[in-house]
């Protein structure tokens, strides 16, 4: 591939790593390859921009800093050229009452996170929210709903059983409102957010900052929440684990699914020609 790309920006669970895991070895040396090739590598993640995302090179061991990153699907975004955190389009109070007033008649956890990962949230405990505290040493406070719309957010989060997705979806579809947009993140999670809010949005934003184009860049993901910066980059990559929604989306699908480092065997293969083993 002739490389025309300067900038390479991935989502983390389901497509860098194993959720709550490190990625494998191969998708590690891509990403330091991707960086001594001078392209920016970036992070476009769901999560709050916290410490836990910014110490993420370092933990992983990439000998790098990360140039780009993207949180909250898109509602916050850092670069190295402006240095700061830029969020925007907050779900208003009314709104969060109005999405937890029909959610709260169905059988899932409501969670916001009230200060990054560090403090959680909750109206009750299940085995997403378990596992996350116990990966990022979250606080949690549980709470009832009401507690949860006093202050504007950037993503109101539901943790459900997939066997109730198709009544959750039914219900969703005959609440619509233009306010507000809802996008499976993970299966068992849907997240709540202003329509405004996409990471294909927020990479535009980045792009302009970096003076480049969006066709200069490589997105890579595997939920809904990555189709749009997959659709902005010049080259929207999709893990054959990804929903079918992304994998559709996508301009290429991996050969391996990300427990088979199928994003490093991807970018050896198709951008830097090469069937490199580790």
């Amino acid at each position: 591939m002739e490389m025309k790309y300067r900038t390479v920006i991935a989502d983390i669970d389901g497509t860098i790593t194993k959720k709550g895991e490190p990625p494998m070895e191969v998708t590690r040396q891509a990403l330091i390859r991707c960086h001594e090739a001078g392209m920016d590598v970036g992070l476009a993640t769901g999560r709050p921009l916290d410490h836990r995302i910014f110490d993420r090179a370092k933990v992983w061991d990439l000998g790098f800093s990360f140039d780009v990153l993207i949180g909250m699907n898109g509602g916050e975004l850092w670069d190295k050229y402006t240095d700061k955190i830029e969020r925007e389009y907050m779900l208003d109070e009314d709104t969060l009452r109005e999405i937890l007033g029909f959610m709260m008649d169905l059988d899932v956890n409501a969670i916001i996170f009230a200060d990054g990962y560090d403090f959680v949230k909750a109206t009750r405990t299940d085995r997403q929210l378990e596992s996350s505290i116990r990966r990022n040493k979250s606080r949690v406070e549980f709470v009832a709903p009401e507690e949860l719309c006093k202050v504007p957010a950037c993503k109101l989060e539901f943790h459900y059983d997939v066997s109730i997705e198709e009544e959750l979806y039914r219900v969703i579809d005959a609440h619509k409102d233009p306010r507000w947009t809802a996008v499976r993140t993970f299966p068992g999670t849907i997240e709540f957010m202003d329509p405004r809010v996409d990471k294909g949005s927020a990479l535009r934003k980045y792009c302009t900052h970096a003076g480049i184009a969006p066709t200069e860049v490589i997105a890579c993901g595997d939920m809904e929440n990555d189709i749009g910066m997959m659709k902005e980059a010049g080259l929207g990559v999709c893990l054959l684990n990804g929903s079918e929604a992304a994998r559709s989306a996508a301009d290429c699908v991996t050969d391996y699914p990300v427990s088979e480092d199928g994003l490093g065997r991807w970018f050896f293969k198709t951008v830097f020609s090469e069937n490199h083993e580790f």
